[in-house]
């Protein structure tokens, strides 16, 4: 005999079509795995009409001190189940719960990137053998484009002569619907927010090598840039390729999104415009682009601090 339904389930499902139609995607996806993988379990024994605001703290108390999910995904839960319950309350008559009282600490991104002779490695690698193992980590490293972006990059949108990259589309693997196994699919996706779609002014010597990329693969416009063909880069097999090239030339930041925190790095080191940088790296607001990437290096805070002495002399 078949169980019957949750009403969880029943409420979840229908928060989740409505959801659908508002967020990217990727979003949705995130929130339908976050539902599945925690928020069920939680009413397994349990209605959700016996739940109060109590239960929901011991179960974030308990979340937290398992210690086995990060502050950004515990606050992605409750985010997901603040929705569910405030869906419920407008369409089931679900008591009021305020989860807002459950205070979770905010995970503070910390940007790791490369050291400058790691850098200086790497780049000498990619501009020796330029192919599709080294081109994918050198565009990042020298615009701070994000992996599904330059995977997503085709030709036409590389325009030499004014040395800039417009940014269209990010490729991501994600829970293809379609597939009754639940299996994963290639997405193109547009950026991953709106000032994600942008234009990034490249270097002159960044130009110079994909344009010595393009002519040494005789790539057609409508190519995308990694493969030079119509197939769709993997970012899955672009982050491995940038893995076993960084263990081969014995760099321990092996991560790809390192490369974009590396060349944010470099830029403030540079005293390239806050501004400016927030609008290449495609952040929302400025701010992001401070809390993220202004903590440098050691050696630059120290000539920041020296210049209190060179003013005290004046």
């Amino acid at each position: 005999m078949q169980q019957e339904e949750s009403k969880f389930s029943i409420i979840s499902k229908e928060w989740l079509m409505y959801k659908k139609l508002e967020v990217k995607r990727s979003s949705y996806v995130k929130y339908k795995k976050i539902i599945k993988c925690h928020l069920n379990d939680l009413y397994r024994e349990r209605d959700i009409d016996d739940l109060d605001a109590g239960d929901y703290r011991d179960y974030f108390n308990k979340l937290k001190s398992d210690g086995e999910l990060s502050n950004s995904m515990l606050n992605s839960i409750r985010i997901v189940l603040s929705g569910i319950l405030e869906f419920g309350e407008d369409h089931y008559n679900l008591k009021h719960i305020d989860l807002s009282r459950i205070k979770l600490s905010r995970s503070k991104t910390i940007a790791i990137g490369l050291s400058d002779d790691e850098a200086k490695r790497l780049t000498d690698h990619c501009e020796k053998y330029v192919d599709v193992n080294t081109v994918p980590s050198y565009i990042s490293l020298y615009s701070g484009m994000r992996l599904g972006e330059i995977c997503g990059l085709r030709w036409e949108d590389v325009d030499f002569d004014n040395s800039i990259i417009h940014v269209r589309r990010t490729i991501e693997r994600l829970e293809d619907e379609d597939n009754p196994d639940g299996k994963t699919s290639l997405m193109i996706l547009d950026p991953k927010t709106e000032s994600s779609k942008r234009e990034v002014i490249i270097v002159g010597f960044l130009c110079d090598y994909l344009k010595d990329y393009k002519t040494l693969n005789n790539a057609q416009d409508s190519d995308y840039v990694i493969s030079n063909n119509d197939k769709i880069p993997e970012p899955g097999t672009i982050e491995r390729r940038h893995r076993k090239l960084c263990n081969s030339l014995d760099i321990d930041v092996v991560k790809f999104h390192a490369l974009r925190h590396t060349f944010a790095s470099a830029c403030i080191a540079k005293e390239v415009d806050y501004k400016v940088l927030s609008e290449i790296l495609g952040h929302s607001d400025v701010s992001i682009t401070l809390n993220v990437y202004v903590h440098l290096t050691r050696s630059f805070k120290k000539e920041q601090i020296a210049k209190i002495s060179k003013d005290k002399k004046k």
